[in-house]
């Protein structure tokens, strides 16, 4: 069976008993929501509300099958379902907390605001060129 290491209600997994690229994911993942919360408020911040529910349901159409497929890499990384599921809601928190870093920073600007949009518009459109560039290219006639 599995051995854990029990911490409260959540039993902390062995390292020998789980792949590294469990830890990966949870980083990862933790970052790549910090930064989708970053810019969804900057959005609501600097846009409006009708800007920000878009970008919100933009980011959330992606992360929505995303966490799903992590859960599962967690799982069969060596995780229990218990962990895997506390260890995905830890890394999507982390977008609650990227949010919160926004909004309570003091001196964002209007410039401020436009340089994070700047970056987070930039990010979406790589991401979105080098996901679907190479099978247009592949393509037939591409």
């Amino acid at each position: 069976g599995r051995k854990a290491v029990k911490a409260g209600l959540l039993q902390l997994p062995r390292a020998a008993d789980v792949r590294p690229q469990a830890w990966n994911v949870v980083l990862g993942d933790g970052l790549h929501n910090c930064l989708d919360g970053m810019v969804i408020a900057v959005a609501f911040a600097g846009c409006g509300s009708s800007m920000g529910w878009t970008i919100l349901g933009a980011v959330m159409s992606h992360e929505i099958p995303q966490e799903i497929a992590d859960f599962f890499v967690l799982l069969d990384s060596g995780l229990s379902f218990g962990q895997a599921l506390c260890f995905n809601l830890f890394s999507g928190l982390c977008a609650v907390a990227g949010g919160i870093i926004v909004l309570s920073t003091p001196s964002l600007t209007a410039e401020g605001i436009g340089y994070m949009l700047l970056f987070g518009s930039g990010i979406f459109l790589f991401v979105g060129a080098a996901e679907l560039l190479p099978e247009l290219l592949a393509a037939p006639g591409g």
